[in-house]
């Protein structure tokens, strides 16, 4: 039960998934609003600060930290137990990023990788809107973003991380490169997941009719 006000409503696992839907819709925005703030200060790749960094980081770990504590009270909301794990590794991983990114020497001096990787949330946000209104043009949108960043954005990132990171401590290195090589992983993890569901459904009911 989610307790409203002075009343009790059940709800049940798809019912948990549009409301934590809604909530994102909410909660993505002014992380993309700040990331268009800070890239208009700095640019995707020049070193150096912006006083958009630092609300951008404590805001993304508020919103992570509440996204976890939802999805361990209520694990029926995500399809799978696979899922509910993967969310949980990728949400761990942001955290280790954001947190590391804290430090004043990445916060003022590499301010840039906060936006190079929250970038991303435009394609959370479009396929949060998607999954509420199951509009075409937000599906072809999202497979759109989708792609271009989990699959090719991200990828490039531990690259471009790399040669960025190659002169830090071998700590800091391992920490950034190692969060985000998680991240990239993940991403195609659940692309697999999601070009192969039929073969999944298909195997299950096999099982069942032995």
């Amino acid at each position: 039960f989610l307790v409203y006000g002075a009343v009790e409503m059940p709800l049940d696992g798809r019912e948990l998934g549009v409301l934590h839907d809604k909530a994102n819709v909410l909660a993505l925005p002014p992380i993309i609003i700040m990331i268009i703030l800070m890239t208009n200060d700095l640019g995707l790749f020049q070193l150096g600060g912006s006083h958009w960094a630092p609300p951008l980081v404590y805001y993304m770990i508020a919103y992570i930290v509440l996204d976890m504590i939802f999805l361990v009270l209520f694990p029926h909301s995500v399809p799978s137990t696979t899922r509910f794990v993967s969310l949980l590794v990728h949400h761990t991983a942001t955290l280790t990023l954001l947190v590391w990114v804290l430090k004043p020497i990445f916060l003022y001096g590499h301010a840039h990788l906060v936006s190079q990787a929250a970038i991303i949330e435009i394609n959370t946000l479009i396929l949060t809107l998607y999954k509420l209104s199951h509009d075409k043009i937000l599906m072809k949108l999202h497979y759109f973003t989708w792609f271009f960043f989990r699959l090719g954005w991200y990828p490039y990132l531990v690259y471009a991380w790399h040669f960025e990171m190659k002169s830090s401590s071998s700590l800091d290195y391992y920490a950034v490169l190692g969060s985000l090589v998680i991240l990239v992983a993940l991403g195609f993890l659940w692309t697999y997941e999601a070009l192969v569901p039929q073969k999944a459904s298909k195997d299950m009911k096999d099982a069942k009719n032995k």
